[in-house]
């Protein structure tokens, strides 16, 4: 008897738990629709009073942070007004490097069309490709690659190129797509490493402790294109007589 009311009593315990729970959850929602009521507010007021390309006390366009806030509709009415795509913001990142970071392809097209510089660099000397890289993001990276953006351009910190961004990101998507459009798979980073490199260690850290590794530069790179689609690849030895050049020079390094 004593159990039951127990069990009872801790289930009661339970509900009211779930029924704070979801109350608080509801009240961080609201919070979080009203924020975006008001920062939506004011950027219509901005925007009437004709103040386009002016910053905000953090250094950031209308047309920033309308694209931060994930206001498609006023991306348009802002660009139609007149606002600068290239304007960039205090910190030296332009609007396509937020809107590349947002993950809104609509966004990054609406900003293409109408003059963005696709190989804009931040104070860092990051694109909106490598970051599309590093967020695996399919769509936008192919979008940028479609409108001309250097496969192959690095950064300044530390010399990575999207596609060592990608690796080393486990970018997969991504990296299958700038292979596809002529990325260097032997462009090294300041630290000397290169994508074929990161991969090596990725396929390493993915086979059992009885397998071997036994790649040419060339197989390693159809390896990895098995593993980007998700399909099995079977770890063995090839023999090819009219191996590349380029690869067996590189070997030779």
């Amino acid at each position: 008897m004593l159990e039951g009311k127990m069990a009872f009593l801790g289930f009661g315990i339970l509900i009211v738990v779930i029924v704070l729970i979801a109350r608080f959850i509801k009240s961080i929602i609201k919070a979080g629709e009203e924020e975006l009521k008001k920062e939506r507010e004011k950027i219509l007021y901005e925007m009437e009073l004709g103040n386009l390309n002016s910053y905000d006390e953090f250094g950031y366009t209308l047309l920033i942070r309308a694209i931060h806030y994930g206001f498609t509709d006023l991306v348009k009415k802002l660009i139609e007004k007149g606002a600068n795509v290239n304007y960039k913001s205090s910190s030296n990142a332009y609007p396509i490097h937020y809107a590349a970071s947002s993950g809104d392809e609509d966004i990054v097209r609406q900003l293409i069309n109408n003059g963005a510089d696709v190989d804009a660099l931040d104070k860092d000397g990051v694109t909106a490709l490598m970051i599309a890289a590093r967020m695996d993001n399919k769509k936008i990276a192919s979008l940028l690659l479609e409108e001309g953006a250097d496969v192959n351009k690095t950064e300044k910190i530390n010399g990575y190129s999207a596609l060592i961004d990608a690796a080393k990101n486990a970018s997969f998507n991504v990296y299958d797509v700038l292979i596809n459009n002529g990325a260097d798979v032997f462009i090294k980073s300041k630290s000397g490493e290169n994508a074929y490199e990161i991969g090596d260690r990725f396929l390493a850290s993915n086979l059992g402790p009885s397998q071997e590794i036994n790649f040419n530069k060339t197989e390693m790179i159809i390896g990895l294109g098995y593993l980007i689609r998700g399909k099995s690849y079977e770890i063995r030895e090839y023999v090819r007589d009219d191996f590349n050049d380029d690869f067996q020079n590189y070997d030779d390094e």
